[in-house]
């Protein structure tokens, strides 16, 4: 790691506001940092950042920024499962808030949402598939997601425009901050959605939609502020997968058809309480369903224009054990701003190769995932997705 700091510090800053023809946003999801059990995480880690930092300002890639869709790091607290010991999470954190930090010390940008592994305090419920319900007495949950990201881990990044819980009796948590970014005449900006508010309370489960209707308005709102920004939102879980479909989708509880999860927001409810009305909607980025390694679906706004909802979870790819490949796939996303398009493709970081196939055998069938395809900017405003 002190390699790794030495190299970033030797790169050139990325100013906010530059100018380039082309340049690449990565997204990972699900990186559940301090998941050791199979040994390879901090090398993954990185080779990860190793890439990104070599990719910084390369003339073809030019990365300007990360984000991540939730399941930031594994767990609060180690605990031992079946003899699978996970006990790193303190070094994890130092070392990933670390290396975030000296990203954004290069000018690269960082953005965040949170998943099911990231609760912080009593008030959140979540499902951890190895030790049941986390949180319900507030007992055994450290404010894990504030210490590693405090609120001005957001506030003092260039491009922080709004933080949802300012005003409310929980200022100073940090879940939900939008962020922006300006490239040539391209604009983003960035809205993450958390998936943390749904709760158990006396046996009644809270409606998805009913917690996620007020932060879909927040999100509208932002996004009508700025009508000249491609907006790209954020949440854990939208998509679902079942080799009985065959293709992603949308469904209430849990991406893979089981109910350990059926507290998580959001599947699709975010675009049954607003999320159509967003109508400068570029695209939707997610993670958490293990089973759609890579996926996508186009919806169309209020006004009738196409965007992008994707999915990319990489902690399970190619049939090996949960967490093993995590730190080794990214999705990139490559803005054009001569052609006014976003190019996703998939990369192997460890073997620095594009992914051109992705197929997996459940039992006789074989199933194809989605590695690479483009869609058009929705701000200027293009007539339609791009036919690959």
């Amino acid at each position: 790691m002190r390699f790794l700091l030495l190299l970033l510090l030797a790169l050139p800053p990325t100013l906010h506001g530059a100018t380039d023809n082309i340049w690449s946003i990565v997204h990972f999801s699900d990186c559940h940092a301090g998941l050791t059990s199979h040994g390879t995480h901090r090398t993954n880690a990185e080779t990860f950042m190793s890439w990104i930092y070599a990719r910084t300002n390369d003339g073809v890639w030019n990365i300007r920024g990360l984000i991540s869709t939730g399941d930031v790091y594994q767990q609060q607290t180690s605990y031992d499962v079946g003899g699978i010991f996970y006990t790193d999470y303190k070094w994890q954190w130092t070392e990933l808030t670390n290396a975030f930090n000296q990203l954004r010390t290069n000018g690269l940008f960082v953005w965040l949402c949170d998943g099911n592994h990231d609760a912080d305090n009593f008030n959140d419920r979540y499902w951890d598939n190895s030790i049941g319900y986390s949180g319900l007495n507030g007992s055994d949950v450290a404010k894990a997601w504030t210490n590693a990201f405090p609120l001005g881990f957001f506030t003092n990044q260039l491009g922080f425009v709004s933080n949802y819980f300012a005003g409310t009796s929980t200022p100073n948590e940090s879940k939900m901050c939008a962020m922006s970014y300006t490239n040539g005449d391209i604009k983003l900006l960035w809205i993450p959605i958390s998936c943390a508010f749904t709760q158990n309370v006396g046996g009644v489960k809270y409606s998805i939609r009913d917690g996620t209707a007020p932060m879909m308005q927040w999100a509208t709102n932002l996004a009508n502020s700025r009508p000249d920004h491609n907006v790209i939102l954020g949440a854990h879980f939208l998509l679902s997968w079942t080799p009985e479909i065959g293709q992603p989708h949308f469904r209430d509880d849990y991406g893979e058809g089981s109910q350990i999860y059926q507290y998580l927001a959001h599947g699709k409810a975010p675009f049954e309480v607003g999320g159509l009305q967003i109508t400068n909607t570029l695209m939707w980025l997610s993670g958490h369903t293990r089973s759609l390694y890579s996926g996508h679906v186009t919806l169309r706004d209020v006004s009738g224009h196409p965007f992008d909802v994707q999915c990319f979870n990489a902690q399970n790819m190619l049939g090996h054990a949960s967490g093993y490949w995590n730190g080794r796939y990214a999705r990139i996303l490559t803005f054009n701003a001569r052609t006014k398009t976003v190019w996703m493709r998939t990369w192997d970081v460890l073997l620095d190769v594009e992914v051109t196939s992705l197929t997996r055998e459940i039992g006789s069938q074989t199933f194809s995932y989605p590695t690479q395809w483009k869609i058009p900017l929705s701000i200027p405003r293009q007539k339609r997705i791009i036919k690959q």
